[in-house]
């Protein structure tokens, strides 16, 4: 039978996951799909994810493909989420795509944000990361943003140049909490953590935003962790040229 390809939107939360697909031993986001399809569909089926996540990222808008050869009809999403676990849900499946449209490869921009609360919330924790250096400098990061772009940083031990406009700072109202939100076409999710990592970090004025670059490129040898950690990390949106029914 000819197989078709079809899209997938999901969403999940990482906690429990070594991430998409990068581990043989934890489970992940790919191998609970990967065994819910084959299990519905009486046959092997293998996805195609967007891009890589890491142990605890979390996805509101997550994409993969799958070449399925008939998909049935009636109520399969509902099928599909009753056999996922929790954490893990089918938002909508598309058809109607280009044939040789390619989940990771097509896309033209993905949508991250960090998220950062300043009052310490154990009901947050699982979603967000607690800054424990009080609220930063709005004006200190946008510097910090600037520097890190203008120089094209490459961030060591895990991501290339976060090739994205300039990130996007939303405090919410009360000033106890934040969303850094970096959109482009591919941004590491290590990369991103770095960054939102030093913008807080100059935001503090833990160290000067023109010290940043030389402090990011010998972070390697300087013994210094310039990282978020993962589980305040989401991946929000993901944009292809073609419409998404």
């Amino acid at each position: 039978m000819p197989v078709t390809r079809y899209f997938f939107d999901i969403s999940f939360e990482g906690t429990e996951y070594a991430g998409w697909n990068n581990s043989r031993k934890t489970p992940t986001v790919k191998g609970m799909t990967d065994k819910a399809l084959s299990v519905i569909l009486r046959c092997p089926v293998r996805t195609t994810g967007c891009t890589q996540t890491e142990k605890g990222i979390h996805a509101r808008q997550f994409f993969f493909h799958a070449g399925i050869s008939c998909l049935p009809p009636d109520l399969f999403i509902q099928r599909l989420n009753g056999y996922l676990p929790g954490d893990i849900a089918v938002n909508s499946i598309t058809k109607n795509i280009p044939c040789n449209a390619h989940a990771r490869e097509s896309k033209i921009s993905e949508t991250w944000e960090c998220r950062i609360h300043f009052l310490k919330d154990p009901f947050l924790d699982l979603l967000s990361i607690f800054w424990p250096y009080g609220v930063p400098d709005l004006k200190m990061m946008q510097l910090a943003a600037a520097f890190i772009q203008s120089k094209e940083m490459a961030f060591p031990a895990g991501g290339s140049h976060v090739n994205a406009a300039a990130p996007e700072i939303l405090f919410s109202q009360d000033q106890h909490s934040l969303i850094l939100r970096f959109t482009g076409q591919y941004a590491s999710a290590v990369s991103v953590r770095k960054l939102a990592f030093a913008m807080l970090w100059a935001g503090s004025r833990k160290i000067s935003p023109e010290a940043l670059p030389y402090e990011m490129r010998n972070m390697a040898n300087s013994g210094r962790v310039f990282c978020l950690p993962a589980k305040g990390l989401h991946l929000t949106g993901v944009r292809y040229p073609f419409d998404m029914e």
